[in-house]
């Protein structure tokens, strides 16, 4: 006997009606009890009319209840699929912040805050490094040492120039005296280099004025040790070089500049600059960021000349003598009476204090008339 599966609400309520329909067609009617339900597992009988069509009646509703559950559920899913689109189409900061909230919201802010702190940083270096730079280039320091020798045979008997080696630290009477003596009239007229001090004497002696020179002066910051151990280098190497004798480099770079490396740059009569330790003729000025270099070209300028004016070297070979070497380094010229007093438009008592330097004059009162270089 075909066999008829019971009913299940994922069957089409149609489809089962056909089948129980050819069921009940193909067997004999009989009579069952109204209690038992058509699909009793103790028989089957004919279904009746009426229980087929509640059946199928049944069959219906649950079917219409499944697609209304399964339009229900689609659009659930719709709703819930859009919302998630939606959620898509955010950006990955906000998406972030949603769904991780104030902690990721922090680490995306400092993550941001490296970034614009290195930026920053860099445009602060580049700011300051760029101009540091320009102004290197723009201030580079170039020293090229100069060969100009005195050549005047005159110059090395009446002193002023040497063959002696520069080290040579004795090469005086001594120490000498710290007075002054007022000099004036022609060269004859001064003391002669075998009454000059040592070296060594007369540097010892001015390393107290030279060490506050500069506040003396008023031309700011005294020099400090490394300077005047500067100085000290730098004279030696020019008097070697140029064969000028370092006691006579050494008293000008008094007079000029009493020793003061900041000493600020003067002018002529007619208008040239006369800058550093020796004041000279449109030369080197101090350099803070090439302190050897420029203090070694301050001593060279003022020794052995600039391209545009004379130096100790240029005057010794012109007039063969310590004194009128410093007349002419002076004021530029000898004037026509011979008289080394004679301003002759710079200063008048400028030879008899730098014969007096020669000599041992340090801190004494000038009795010069008119003498402000003490």
């Amino acid at each position: 006997m075909p066999r008829i599966d019971h009913y299940s609400h994922h069957d089409d309520p149609a489809l089962y009606f056909q089948r129980l329909q050819s069921y009940s067609s193909s067997k004999p009617s009989f009579s069952r009890p109204s209690s038992l339900a058509p699909w009793s597992h103790s028989g089957v009988s004919k279904a009746s009319e009426s229980d087929v069509e509640s059946a199928s009646s049944r069959g219906r509703t649950e079917s219409a209840v499944s697609v209304e559950s399964a339009s229900y559920l689609d659009s659930e899913a719709d709703s819930v699929y859009a919302e998630k689109a939606a959620w898509r189409a955010q950006s990955e900061g906000s998406r972030r912040r949603h769904t991780f909230g104030d902690s990721e919201k922090e680490g995306w802010s400092r993550r941001r805050k490296v970034v614009i702190c290195s930026i920053a940083a860099l445009v602060l270096i580049l700011i300051i490094v760029i101009p540091v730079v320009v102004h290197e280039q723009q201030t580079a320091f170039h020293y090229t040492p100069s060969s100009a020798q005195v050549t005047n045979a005159t110059a090395f008997t009446t002193g002023g120039a040497t063959h002696n080696s520069a080290n040579d630290m004795q090469d005086g009477i001594g120490a000498g005296q710290d007075k002054y003596t007022y000099y004036s009239g022609p060269a004859s007229s001064f003391p002669p280099a075998t009454t000059w001090i040592s070296f060594e004497n007369m540097w010892t002696s001015n390393l107290p004025s030279m060490q506050t020179s500069c506040s003396a002066l008023h031309a700011g910051q005294d020099n400090t040790i490394a300077q005047i151990a500067d100085i000290y280098t730098a004279i030696q190497s020019r008097a070697n070089a140029s064969l000028v004798d370092h006691r006579f480099i050494l008293a000008i770079v008094l007079q000029e500049s009493h020793g003061c490396v900041h000493v600020p740059t003067t002018h002529s009569s007619t208008g040239v600059p006369n800058p550093g330790l020796m004041q000279s003729h449109a030369g080197s000025s101090f350099s803070p960021a090439h302190q050897a270099e420029s203090i070694l070209a301050m001593v060279q300028d003022g020794t052995q000349g600039t391209p545009s004016g004379a130096g100790l070297v240029q005057n010794l070979n012109l007039y063969g003598d310590p004194y009128v070497a410093a007349r002419g380094y002076n004021s530029g010229y000898m004037a026509a009476s011979g008289d080394l007093s004679d301003a002759a438009g710079a200063t008048a008592c400028y030879v008899s204090d730098v014969a007096n330097r020669l000599t041992g004059w340090v801190d004494a009162p000038s009795t010069c008339p008119g003498d402000e270089s003490s």
